[in-house]
């Protein structure tokens, strides 16, 4: 019943209420784009609009009450100052990137709450869980073997 229970509350918090006044906050998924390396200003990266672009990664995010779970299709790119704008970058940019501009466009350049941390607390929140319904199983085991067993005459 207790198992039950968990899986019923977990679900609801997962779940958007169509109704509901205030909603749980989820990005499925959303798009993000990250300043990597800022170039000088008289590099040849100039964008549509004549801004002056940078290397940026982009990537695609699932987050839950505003904390990442999953990270996904991650690449470098071109990306205005803004960050509301980027270009894919060609094999030739990305030569002329590592070797003039020093940019390192290998690896995944995220923070690490980015990377791990909503990973890291959804998973001390299942083992607290878990580890409450084990405690509660052995407390309802521990009774059941100290209650005296009655004997009929």
């Amino acid at each position: 019943m207790k198992l039950a229970i968990t899986f019923l509350s977990l679900s609801l918090l997962f779940t958007i209420q169509a109704n509901a006044k205030a909603k749980i906050p989820v990005c499925f998924p959303c798009e993000y784009i990250e300043t990597t390396t800022v170039l000088p200003e008289d590099s040849e990266f100039i964008g549509e609009y004549d801004d002056q672009l940078n290397v940026g990664y982009k990537y695609d995010q699932i987050n839950l009450l505003w904390i990442p779970i999953w990270n996904y299709e991650g690449q470098y790119c071109l990306v205005n100052a803004a960050e509301d704008t980027y270009y894919d970058i060609t094999d030739e940019d990305k030569a002329i990137l590592t070797e003039t501009y020093g940019a390192n466009l290998e690896g995944n350049p995220l923070s690490i709450w980015s990377k791990i941390g909503g990973k890291l607390i959804i998973l001390i929140i299942l083992g607290l869980v878990v580890k409450g319904m084990l405690s509660s199983k052995d407390d309802e085991d521990e009774n059941v073997a100290t209650e005296p067993s009655s004997t009929q005459a």
